[in-house]
């Protein structure tokens, strides 16, 4: 009997040690697979920093090698710009600024504004991710009242075509009429309340304007944070390796006492 439970203990053991050691071992690579990828981003954010901005809605040439008016050719697909340096010159609506609630910068709680852009010469309009701006601590739902010129400007910026944003838990209605608070942005939910289509790409505004309007443009840097993973993949291979060096030493515990369990019977003849 006392053999049938040192091999049932063993096998618990080697289970346990099993699970803990993949489960180490695979967040550990996700991490450093996560520490790859935003250093590439940042390499890519820093080589397109010093590259002369793409031009939203400039003149392309036709076919027949006649210039095409910008209002004629169409705009880049957002997956051809993700990442890339651009401009759009235009006029800003700030009737169509939304709010992204929830956005934290140095620990303070703000929003995101989000105004969108109707490009020179043209009906389209894109999305610019203008900055951060913080909210009253008294009063979440007060709007802040935020500068936007009436003449045409240049935005200069970074674009996205997938937005980070928080987890949704489910699906959100589209915002009233008036609501310009929001909890996530949706290029089909924002074309719905606006009343016109958006280029389903974000210009993430890095180059401070002209004007003075009050927001923060100190976007957070993806290499900032290749180091933290590193961290935490460094904590579960430690935590994996803890988890062999526990089992074998219960291992060898099981052994040591099968031998005088062993003795003892040999003996006790």
């Amino acid at each position: 009997m006392s053999a049938f439970y040192g091999r049932a203990r063993i096998v618990i053991a080697s289970v346990a040690a099993l699970a803990v050691v993949c489960l180490g071992l695979g967040l550990g690579l996700w991490q450093l697979r996560r520490a790859e990828e935003k250093a590439a981003l940042q390499s890519a954010q820093d080589r397109a920093a010093t590259a002369p901005p793409i031009e939203l809605g400039a003149l392309r040439m036709g076919a027949g090698g006649a210039g095409a008016g910008g209002a004629g050719a169409t705009l880049p697909a957002p997956t051809a710009i993700d990442g890339e340096r651009v401009q759009a010159s235009g006029l800003l609506d700030p009737r169509r600024s939304i709010f992204l609630d929830n956005r934290t910068r140095e620990g303070i709680a703000g929003f995101h504004v989000l105004t969108p852009l109707k490009i020179t010469g043209r009906d389209e309009h894109v999305m610019v991710l203008r900055g951060w701006v913080a909210r009253d601590p008294n009063d979440r739902s007060r709007l802040p009242d935020i500068y936007t010129p009436t003449e045409p400007v240049t935005v200069v910026g970074l674009a996205v075509a997938n937005l980070q944003q928080p987890i949704m838990l489910g699906e959100e209605p589209v915002p009233g009429p008036a609501d310009r608070l929001w909890q996530h942005f949706d290029y089909r939910k924002f074309s719905t309340w606006a009343g016109f289509d958006v280029h389903p790409v974000i210009l993430r505004q890095t180059v401070e304007p002209g004007y003075r309007d009050g927001l923060a443009r100190d976007w957070n840097q993806p290499g900032l944070s290749v180091d933290r993973h590193r961290g935490y993949a460094f904590q579960w291979f430690a935590m994996t390796a803890a988890a062999l060096v526990t089992w074998l030493i219960v291992l060898w515990r099981f052994k040591a006492d099968d031998d005088v369990d062993g003795v003892g019977q040999v003996a006790g003849r």
